[in-house]
């Protein structure tokens, strides 16, 4: 297997996910994320919002978190094509639940919740 260079400035752990045939990993800096095909070597860069952090693949979409933009893009992962969602302040961990999309938001201390794309909230994380 080749090596595929991706951006070694990134803030935190580099974040990636697995869609069945694709790795996703986020760059950072250059505001893009990589969908690599392990099977040929090959990577393909889309843009995302500004400082993406967090990627998650829900078993349709690939959902991207965007800490300075406080939104979420769902990405369709043939095409690159985004939707963006507004979600709490500085969005930065996602993960799927097999329902629902949660978004840790750091700069609210927020936990929100979306299922297909439609925000149901957010609680606050720092109180019981």
């Amino acid at each position: 297997m080749a090596h595929l260079a991706v951006d070694p400035r990134n803030p935190t752990t580099p974040r990636d996910s697995y869609d069945g045939t694709y790795i996703w990993v986020i760059n950072f800096f250059e505001e893009t994320v990589s969908k690599i095909n392990p099977a040929t070597d090959t990577r393909i860069d889309y843009p995302t919002g500004a400082q993406p952090r967090g990627i998650e693949f829900d078993g349709t979409s690939i959902w991207i978190t965007n800490g300075h933009d406080g939104t979420v893009s769902r990405m369709d992962p043939a095409t690159g094509t985004t939707t963006d969602y507004p979600t709490g302040a500085e969005p930065r961990g996602i993960e799927f639940d097999g329902t629902s999309i949660w978004i840790t938001n750091s700069g609210d201390s927020t936990v929100s919740r979306m299922v297909r794309g439609e925000f149901l909230g957010s609680v606050r994380s720092d109180q019981p």
